[in-house]
């Protein structure tokens, strides 16, 4: 039997690489990648970890099955991770940073201090739109708002922004 720190250090190691596993998932695929993608690689470095610390002690069936284990773990997160990007994932979450960042950049400004910018696209789904709304003083505002979020983006936005009476 190996010894104790040989197998804390082994399961405290697959633990942080599932973890980095995530967390890459999670930036290429965004949230719902990142499950599954973590979730499977996670598996197979489960699988292989447990592999390691049974050692020459398993039976060739119990290796057989653990490599067999590891190999579909690793195609299915292939498999999600593929599927995540195709849906375009990682085009969704470059949308939602640059909607904050549009919100931020209004944010900074008094004449928009009352508008509001939020992103939606709902898991699944095809439909994704930016919504825009609050209030402005002057109509002048109200176009340099136009301008600001329709700058060289091709968004789908639900307006609901007002002008204060004066």
């Amino acid at each position: 039997m190996r010894p104790v720190p040989y197998r804390r250090t082994t399961v405290i190691v697959a633990a942080v690489i599932i973890w980095v596993l995530v967390g890459i998932g999670y930036y290429l695929f965004g949230p719902l990648g990142a499950l599954g993608f973590g979730a499977f690689f996670g598996i197979a470095v489960y699988a292989k970890a447990r592999l390691i610390l049974r050692g020459k002690k398993a039976r060739r069936r119990e290796r057989r099955i653990s490599y067999a284990v590891i190999a579909v773990a690793v195609l299915l997160g292939l498999l999600v991770g593929a599927d995540s990007y195709r849906k375009g994932m990682h085009q969704i979450q470059r949308r939602i940073r640059d909607a904050n960042r549009l919100e931020s950049e209004l944010r900074s400004r008094a004449e928009f201090e009352l508008v509001i910018i939020s992103y939606q696209a709902p898991p699944l789904e095809d439909v994704e739109r930016l919504s825009v709304r609050g209030y402005v003083a002057r109509p002048d505002d109200l176009e340099r708002l136009h301008d600001k979020v329709y700058n060289g983006r091709d968004w789908n936005v639900d307006w609901d922004v007002g002008v204060m009476a004066q």
